[in-house]
């Protein structure tokens, strides 16, 4: 089953399918060179890469890898967008873990989309080896593509004394907001959930919601998102509060982190729309920490790096993407698998002519 990053599995489908098949058709952006080779094979991925940094939009620079690293060990909070799916980006994500890691060396805290706050306790005592893997799977509700996809980063902060943090929202917490509006669904929540919610939380009709609605094909009578059954705008608003509140119980559970490991780099991985254009959870964890150095990298499946557009997806103003556009090698497409041609029909023998003699 495809587990997404929002509260009924509908952005993530559409935000990265949509962007994915066109990133490896873009035009080269104007002011980058086309010519210029992806880096070479990084060695833990065994991959090429291009990295772009975006602090001009105006002239997206082609930088590298290892310069990517050193700017974000000296950020407070790094955030990572990824398509949950996608294998080559999670390679990745463990080699910028590591390599961060090195940067910073040790100080640096684990945050994650992938766990909910109910759990950290759990978390920590499997990262203590108070509890085994078995147990901690058991009682820590992990996605169904953990096992490649997050484990890797759970073992190496686990073997490194790395703090992880559950950061999200439990998703049947979210899911009530989907339902009941976020005032009257947090207004129902016992003291145990009122604690694994952000305390404080909101969803403004802004720019966010401008892509929310966009994405989930809004509109009165509009495509749905959800097998083609029509949604309103305020059917899309509920949905859209229950996004807000996990990009809000996020953006606490990073602060928090922060303010408890004073100079520790907080590497938060997460699906993209919850950090794309600075958005989401960034903007939450801006507007918490206005003081905090926050740097938000955008990993990109590409079928090739001999065309890319790091702008083919800022937004109508001119905001870009991220700081840092990361395109990674896309998976190859599926074979199309070829039908066995199919015997000759045997034809029956001809019919002995009957008649008189």
């Amino acid at each position: 089953m495809l587990r997404t990053c929002i509260a009924l599995a509908a952005i993530a489908v559409l935000a990265a399918a949509a962007p994915r098949a066109a990133l490896a058709q873009a035009p080269c952006c104007p002011g980058v060179q086309a010519a210029q080779a992806a880096e070479p094979p990084s060695p833990a991925t065994g991959t090429a890469r291009r990295v772009y940094s975006l602090a001009d939009p105006a002239h997206p620079r082609l930088t590298g890898y290892s310069r990517l690293v050193d700017t974000l060990a000296q950020a407070d909070v790094a955030f990572f967008g990824e398509y949950h799916e996608d294998p080559a980006t999670h390679l990745f994500e463990l080699d910028l873990l590591t390599q961060l890691y090195r940067a910073k060396q040790g100080a640096v805290v684990l945050s994650l989309e992938m766990f909910e706050r109910d759990v950290q306790g759990v978390l920590d005592d499997y990262l203590a080896g108070r509890i085994t893997e078995e147990e901690f799977l058991k009682q820590s509700r992990p996605w169904d593509n953990y096992d490649k996809a997050y484990r890797p980063l759970i073992e190496f902060a686990k073997e490194h004394g790395i703090p992880v943090v559950a950061a999200d929202i439990p998703r049947p917490l979210a899911a009530r907001v989907a339902k009941q509006g976020l005032e009257g669904a947090v207004a129902s929540f016992t003291p145990d959930e009122r604690a694994w919610a952000a305390e404080a939380a909101t969803a403004p009709r802004d720019a966010y919601y401008d892509s929310f609605k966009q994405v989930m094909g809004g509109g009165e009578g509009g495509a749905a998102h959800g097998g083609g059954v029509p949604m309103s705008d305020e059917m899309i608003y509920q949905i859209y509060q229950a996004q807000c509140i996990k990009d809000d119980t996020m953006a606490e559970s990073i602060a928090r982190a922060g303010a408890a490991h004073p100079g520790a780099l907080v590497v938060h991985f997460t699906g993209s729309f919850h950090v794309d254009h600075r958005l989401g959870t960034a903007m939450r964890v801006a507007s918490r920490e206005g003081s905090a150095r926050l740097a938000t990298v955008a990993l990109r499946p590409a079928g090739s790096m001999a065309a890319l557009d790091p702008l083919a997806e800022s937004l109508p103003d001119g905001v870009p993407l991220a700081d840092y556009v990361l395109f990674v090698p896309a998976p190859p497409a599926p074979a199309e698998e070829t039908q066995p041609a199919a015997a000759p029909e045997k034809q029956a023998p001809p019919a002995k002519a009957t008649g008189s003699q």
